[in-house]
């Protein structure tokens, strides 16, 4: 099935999380709630580093626009 390598990579990493949380803790409830942290930490990372991308594509073509348009 197609769907498996698409959606594949953000579910065995919640998994893979939450497994390796319930050994390290030895408690589900706990590495459910430490699991959790992680995903927003992770989120926000992926957020932040996606809005800084963004910008500097949006500051390089401001600035080839710029260029192109003000050459003589």
């Amino acid at each position: 099935m197609f769907v498996i390598p698409v959606v594949g990579l953000p579910v065995g990493f919640v998994v893979g999380l939450l497994a390796t949380e319930t050994v390290r803790n030895r408690n589900f409830r706990t590495a459910l709630d430490t699991s959790w942290v992680a995903l927003k930490a992770a989120g926000i990372g992926i957020i932040l580093e996606l809005t800084c991308a963004l910008l500097a594509a949006s500051v390089f073509i401001i600035g080839a626009i710029v260029f192109f348009v003000t050459a003589a």
